[in-house]
């Protein structure tokens, strides 16, 4: 698959517009991990709507963020949600030498 990756004038990248579905049941990590390894290079921030994302473990850089919409209710959810499909993971986001990385408005599904 080539992702088309689009790029805002104010260095943020939208995991929909790069090809992530975030409807539950997809599993969007690669897409995620290419547009976090290409925030490391400007040190951008990567944009997360509203959904459900499925993502394995997810590799953070230094002077980086990831940023969601902060809306969940405990039976359902109308924000932004990173839901862990591999269970032998050790964590969903690994921030280890993320020097200054940026976590906002996400909720974490770690199951």
């Amino acid at each position: 698959m080539i992702l088309t990756i689009p790029k805002s004038h104010d260095s943020k990248f939208n995991v929909k517009h790069a090809g992530a579905t975030g409807d539950g049941k997809t599993d969007d990590t690669a897409v995620f991990q290419k547009l976090l390894d290409l925030a490391a290079e400007s040190q951008a921030t990567v944009e997360v709507p509203p959904g459900t994302y499925c993502v394995g473990s997810l590799k953070m850089h230094s002077h980086t963020g990831i940023t969601g919409s902060p809306a969940y209710a405990w039976k359902g959810n109308g924000g932004s949600t990173l839901k862990l499909i591999d269970p032998p993971a050790s964590c969903l986001l690994d921030l280890t030498l993320a020097i200054g990385a940026r976590v906002n408005g996400l909720c974490l599904d770690g199951q």
